[in-house]
């Protein structure tokens, strides 16, 4: 049975579902919840073959699919390059203008549709990974890095931190890897909080990378159909490890491929998306 990170009472959502004016663009997002930016890597990537890195893949796009059903206000794309030598990681979006292609065009027009089919407002995080560009990818990088934050998981840290006016809104993000219509559970069926994850919570001695894999897994398996074909279920697919026994199957099973990451990497980039089958193991 699924488990959700625990909460000391139950708290009214309605805020969470207010519109949002942005006055410059002057466009309204449908309510508070904004899809954070995310490393998906889900996109082609060949280093000998740069002309079609960075063209988004089906499977990029059945992501996005679901987060666009997904009840957000605001979906924000994760990290999509302005330069080919300073992607983010492997596997994630490029856009520039020495990569032009309709390929590259039609892909990211579908992925903007897909995004929009609920009225999900999109923005674009386009991005230059700077110093935190892999090694493999670009050995002499520039710029500046990036600094991690701390989120909220439960609606009334949600609340308070609107009615406070700490923020106009929330973003979501590694939470809605495992379920992708988290803000319309929230407003619709009165959820309180995200669903628990061990590997957040330090319960089996993992730490933030490990997390972050399973994240991509997760990412990974909600790419494999198109929302149209999920029976109006953004979260078939994909495996919740807030349940012991996918946790017992997943963490070995991750382990291994790290190892067998760790060996490929020495030889040049990869893509660090462990392809978890959730119905037949690894």
């Amino acid at each position: 049975m699924a488990k959700r990170v625990p909460v000391e009472r139950n708290v009214e959502s309605y805020i969470l579902g207010e519109k949002l004016f942005f006055p410059t663009a002057k466009r309204y997002a449908s309510n508070r919840f904004l899809k954070a930016a995310l490393t998906e890597k889900l996109c082609i990537y060949d280093k000998t073959n740069l002309q079609i890195s960075g063209i988004p893949s089906e499977r990029y796009i059945n992501l996005y699919s679901k987060w666009g059903h997904g009840g957000f206000g605001v979906v924000l794309t994760g990290n999509i390059a302005v330069d080919q030598y300073h992607p983010e990681a492997p596997g994630n979006a490029i856009i520039e203008k020495s990569l032009d292609s309709k390929a590259r065009r039609k892909a990211l027009k579908k992925t903007a549709l897909a995004i929009k089919s609920e009225g999900s407002l999109a923005v674009v995080q386009l991005t230059h990974s700077g110093r935190q560009c892999y090694i493999s990818v670009n050995e002499h990088p520039y710029s500046a890095s990036d600094v991690q934050l701390q989120g909220v998981k439960f609606i009334g840290g949600m609340v308070n931190a609107i009615k406070e006016e700490v923020t106009d809104g929330i973003g979501l993000g590694r939470p809605i890897t495992a379920e992708p219509d988290l803000p319309k559970k929230i407003l619709l069926n009165g959820i309180q909080s995200a669903l628990a994850s061990p590997f957040e919570d330090d319960l089996v001695g993992t730490d933030f990378g490990f997390g972050l894999l399973a994240a991509n897994s997760q990412m990974w398996q909600a790419g494999e159909l198109p929302y149209e074909e999920t029976n109006g279920d953004p979260c078939y697919g994909i495996m919740d490890i807030s349940i012991p026994k996918v946790v017992d199957a997943y963490t070995p099973a991750a382990k291994e491929f790290l190892q067998v990451l760790t060996d490929a990497a020495e030889k040049g980039p990869v893509i660090s998306v462990f392809e978890y089958n959730v119905e037949s193991g690894a």
